[in-house]
């Protein structure tokens, strides 16, 4: 039973002091940005930014049915 509440009390402390330490920094990426220029925007690379023009614009879908058993006379 000692234990128990030992490891309770040890989880506790340990939840407390990350909290803590977290209290100081800006964001929940602060210390993976430490070494970064935060005034360069991240840019795309060549293969997503190619991907993104191929998706750009305003996109016109048309479905056509064809007529089956279940549907004889077809949709669409």
């Amino acid at each position: 039973m000692k234990l128990c509440w030992l490891a309770v009390l040890l989880l506790l402390a340990a939840t407390l002091s990350a909290i803590a330490k977290r209290r100081g920094q800006t964001s929940m990426t602060a210390p993976f940005e430490a070494g970064k220029e935060a005034s360069k925007p991240r840019q795309p690379g060549p293969e997503m930014q190619k991907l993104f023009d191929a998706f750009l614009g305003t996109w016109t879908v048309t479905e056509q049915i064809q007529p089956s058993e279940t549907m004889p006379n077809g949709a669409g």
